[in-house]
């Protein structure tokens, strides 16, 4: 803990800048208090913030990911290119979701997506690893936003089992926000 004080003219304005070292991965919590001596009146302000430094230039910081989303309501990103930034950032991982629907577009159908075959192609060629969601609805099989009927939760094992056989990833993460009807449009 510790306290910094400066005094200023009433007339003058100025900027401080403070300057600390801190550990790496850790949180840390700011309170600013600033007292005008004249009126007593106090401005209070507080906030919370979190430090990673940066990695050497090639360096991949193996505990350290980011989430991303090659698919965004005005299309597709530019993969190659995000897996780039994601490469050079010292990111070792990506948090990604491969749909239901884009590996399974017929009934009983399952493969691996065109658009999931760019994606573990730019993994690789980065030496970035990644976290899958699995989930999100299939038309095909769902009246409502997730499996429920014993036959729609048998098609959704198919799929997990289809992707744990063919994707790149090793980690998994089931349906994200399962309980939020928009994720599961």
């Amino acid at each position: 803990m510790g306290y910094y004080e400066i005094e200023l003219d009433d007339i003058e304005k100025k900027e401080e800048i403070l300057s600390f070292q801190v550990p790496e991965y850790d949180i840390y919590h700011i309170n600013i208090s600033v007292e005008d001596v004249n009126t007593g009146d106090t401005l209070s302000e507080y906030t919370r913030f979190s430090t990673i430094y940066a990695m050497p230039e090639g360096q991949v910081n193996p505990d350290v990911g980011t989430n991303v989303h090659f698919y965004t309501r005005n299309g597709w990103t530019n993969i190659p290119n995000v897996m780039e930034l994601v490469q050079k950032a010292g990111f070792a991982y990506i948090r990604e979701a491969l749909p239901w629907n884009q590996w399974e577009v017929q009934p009983g159908d399952l493969k691996v997506s065109d658009y999931s075959k760019e994606v573990f192609a730019a993994q690789k060629n980065n030496g970035v690893n990644g976290v899958s969601i699995i989930g999100y609805k299939n038309y095909i099989y769902l009246n409502e936003d997730f499996p429920v009927s014993p036959s729609e939760i048998e098609h959704f094992k198919d799929y997990v089992r289809f992707m744990a056989e063919n994707s790149d990833y090793q980690h998994y993460e089931f349906w994200n926000e399962y309980n939020l009807t928009y994720f599961n449009k």
